[in-house]
């Protein structure tokens, strides 16, 4: 099980317009940026939102970005 922060979000992207046919409502869907990954960069998160609207996706709702902990980091800002 790998959580969603850790994978490559153009499968969160498949899997929300596979399922969104299916429902009446928009799916409010999340992207999780790691900016440790070397593939993450301004072109791919421009391929994202592309790849979201051509695939009929309804809603993106939020964009995080995963920071590393550091020492001075609170617990709720570490990510």
């Amino acid at each position: 099980y790998q959580e969603n922060k850790n994978i490559d979000q153009r499968k969160v992207i498949d899997v929300v317009s596979n399922i969104q046919k299916w429902i009446d409502t928009g799916i409010s869907m999340e992207f999780v940026l790691n900016p440790n990954m070397d593939f993450v960069n301004a072109k791919y998160i421009y391929e994202l939102f592309l790849t979201s609207w051509k695939k009929e996706c309804n809603t993106i709702y939020y964009v995080r970005n995963i920071q590393n902990k550091t020492d001075e980091d609170c617990v709720s800002c570490s990510g």
